[in-house]
């Protein structure tokens, strides 16, 4: 322990210049402790503050494990749970403002604040279940790769409003991400936090040497890194050979009334291409009857407020891909509405249309509020939201099948995954994103799709409102982009592949064998304790 190795418990007057009590040295221990974990918090809030900061992730996370060392699983449990609360807090510090315009509450600043708060201490306790977890594993109870194990099968299944992972802090350093399109970001947060914990653990001991415990660990971390540069060159060198599309991004925010005239303009700039995109929210809100946009005109029956000029659309020379909403006939002015992208053909004809499938939560809906009703009218969301079902990509021009992502369905892995698996070669992703002011929320948006490239070795191209449009190589690398909260157009040879990976074809298979062995060595430990108090129980009344 940090007290043993420093000599305290053999110098304490020396080294404290007090009396030399023993309150004296737990005090400086609780306050080394409590600055290494808030010092470790800051440091993993670091990496996502700026990509170029990747190292900070592991630095963070070894004086988490360093910290917490010699505390028993509550005390532990506590310590996790501040080092979250402290980490969500300063990498999501954009999030009280945008949940204060989601939840239209300028007159109840309190609101945003309790919420964001509330939201900091449910995604902070996977910290607080992981360090108890490490404590008993540094004591012998567990094998330490289980810690890291239960941490991923949390990535998977603990309810989460902002998906990050431990992976999405690594995107600075592209070699290490690779092993994605084996077993997801699951893998990658795999070996991050394995390294860690074993570096933590063998720090905090007193004999601490090199050992077979904190060797395999590192070698995982080289075999990763290894294989991350060896694919690297793999796609560089076939890139030449690929088969492409040639895309165009307009990145305009579709909240001005002259927005579609500006994407057009931006759009004939670009010719020729194959596919032009525009952001989510551009094309207007239609009945799923209307066939193209000829058949649009000012009836409810047809189309809802706001009417938006969707002649602009018409005769661009190239189909076009852009975001709207759709309602059934007979559909109130509330709903319910589907997220839409319409693919739209040279003559105006809906070629296509992509309801989409993962709705975000308090923006879109409240969880639970089919069961509370009263929690859709709290969040003051004023029209009701459906969900699509399909998978299937859009066919675009020449047939390229195309799996297309609405808002923040790009952050959200299944959905990439399943599109890829019914066919597409190339995914999309339309965004809004004029509710993110911050540039640094836009700036972590684009951080969190980008595994999805790399998961699925696919070209991702994202065109969003306000930022971050970019095209994004099937190795996380990105290609081109346009800063946030600018108007601007690019175009972009966008590689295709039709190939799937171990990921696509397996998907969650890793995060649930974690979930199993976890679960397996769980109940163990339960009726092994139970099975010894019975047979000291029964000894006792024998005696």
């Amino acid at each position: 322990m940090i007290v043993e190795r420093c000599g305290l418990h053999r110098r304490p007057a020396a080294f404290f210049f007090f009396s030399g009590h023993k309150y004296a040295a737990d005090m400086l221990l609780t306050f080394l402790r409590g600055t290494a974990i808030v010092l470790g918090a800051l440091a993993l809030a670091a990496s996502w503050l700026d990509v170029e900061t990747y190292v900070t992730a592991w630095i963070g996370l070894v004086l988490l494990f360093v910290a917490i060392a010699g505390l028993g699983s509550r005390q532990a449990f506590a310590a996790g749970l501040l080092f979250g609360v402290i980490y969500i807090a300063v990498a999501l510090k954009w999030a009280p403002h945008m949940l204060a315009l989601t939840l239209n509450s300028d007159t109840d600043q309190w609101k945003p604040w309790l919420v964001f708060l509330a939201i900091a201490s449910w995604e902070a306790i996977p910290f607080a279940l992981l360090s108890s977890a490490v404590t008993s594993a540094a004591g012998g109870a567990f094998p330490i790769w289980l810690c890291a194990g239960g941490w991923i099968a949390m990535e998977r299944f603990w309810p989460r409003v902002f998906p990050w992972s431990l992976a999405h802090t690594q995107i600075g350093l592209p070699p290490m991400v690779q092993v994605a399109e084996l077993g997801g970001i699951y893998l990658v947060s795999f070996v991050i936090l394995y390294f860690c914990i074993g570096i933590g653990v063998q720090a905090s001991r007193k004999d601490f040497t090199v050992r077979l415990a904190s060797c395999v660990p590192l070698m995982l971390v080289v075999a990763s890194l290894v294989f991350g540069w060896f694919r690297l060159a793999a796609f560089e060198n076939a890139a030449a050979q690929q088969k492409t599309i040639r895309v165009g991004v307009v990145q305009f925010d579709p909240r001005y009334i002259d927005a579609t005239k500006k994407m057009r303009l931006a759009s004939e700039q670009l010719q020729p291409v194959d596919l032009l995109l525009w952001p989510e929210s551009t094309l207007g809100t239609y009945s799923t009857a209307v066939k193209g946009l000829d058949e649009i005109r000012r009836d409810i029956k047809v189309a809802h407020m706001p009417f938006l000029d969707w002649k602009q659309a018409r005769g661009l020379g190239a189909w076009l891909l852009a975001g709207g909403k759709t309602f059934e006939p007979g559909a109130s002015d509330e709903g319910p509405y589907y997220q839409t992208a319409y693919l739209v053909d040279t003559d105006g004809e809906f070629r296509g249309r992509y309801y989409k499938r993962s709705l975000m939560p308090i923006g879109e809906y409240m969880p639970l509020e089919h069961k509370f009703p009263d929690l859709h009218d709290w969040a003051q969301l004023s029209q009701q939201a459906a969900w699509g079902t399909s998978d299937a990509p859009l066919q675009v021009k020449d047939g390229v099948p195309v799996g297309v992502l609405l808002c923040y369905e790009d952050i959200v892995a299944e959905m990439s995954r399943r599109s890829v698996a019914e066919g597409a070669e190339l995914l999309v992703s339309l965004i809004n994103a004029s509710a993110f002011e911050d540039p640094l929320a836009l700036e972590q948006h684009l951080r969190l799709a980008t595994l999805r490239s790399v998961e699925n070795r696919r070209t991702l191209i994202r065109c969003s409102g306000t930022g971050v449009s970019a095209c994004i190589a099937p190795t996380g690398e990105v290609l081109s982009q346009l800063p946030t909260h600018t108007e601007g157009q690019f175009a972009v040879e966008a590689q295709l592949n039709s190939g799937r990976t171990v990921y696509n074809r397996v998907g969650f298979l890793l995060p649930h064998l974690a979930a199993v062995v976890v679960g397996y060595y769980v109940l163990k430990d339960h009726y092994l304790t139970r099975y010894a108090a019975k047979g000291h129980a029964k000894q006792s009344q024998t005696e």
